[in-house]
């Protein structure tokens, strides 16, 4: 870098490099300290499912629902199947509207992981959102046979009971 007495002179060809990295810094600065935490453990180990959940977790309550979905459809493609990242996948798209393309994750994930009785709570309140009733009070039994002690799915089911 030019000198002039030993000061540094302003260089203008270095602004644009100097902005990035300005921006990169501060975009840096202003993420919360455990994304970097999930992404890292993501790059070290790509099949590491509860790393991906907790990312998209982060990116959801930060407002980014596109980057939430696109990380977990990732872990969907990447890790060992347990049912949580289809059923984050699934909220994610409830949370959006989405609740027909949100219904097959959300099985999925009651499948593969059925001593979660929250997932199939989320599942049929999709069903019935999407205008499925019939499908919504299914799950929801099932729901009640699997996990008798869950109060908050069988409210919900005498609630549509009581609704004929």
């Amino acid at each position: 870098m030019p000198t002039r007495n030993s000061i540094p002179l302003f260089d203008k060809t270095d602004v644009p490099r100097r902005g990035a990295d300005l921006r990169r810094a501060l975009e840096r600065a202003s993420r919360p300290a455990g994304m970097t935490t999930f992404e890292t453990a993501i790059m070290i180990d790509p099949s590491l499912e509860p790393a991906y959940v907790q990312l998209a977790e982060l990116q959801s309550e930060m407002g980014d629902e596109a980057s939430a979905e696109r990380t977990l459809r990732r872990a969907i493609e990447l890790s060992q199947p347990s049912g949580a990242a289809h059923y984050a996948l699934g909220l994610s798209l409830v949370r959006q509207g989405r609740d027909e393309e949100a219904i097959p994750l959300l099985a999925e994930a009651t499948r593969l992981a059925p001593h979660h009785g929250q997932y199939r709570l989320v599942l049929a309140l999709a069903q019935l959102s999407a205008g499925r009733r019939t499908d919504a009070v299914a799950t929801l039994e099932q729901a009640v046979l699997l996990h008798p002690e869950d109060s908050e799915t069988r409210s919900v089911l005498e609630g549509l009971r009581g609704r004929r």
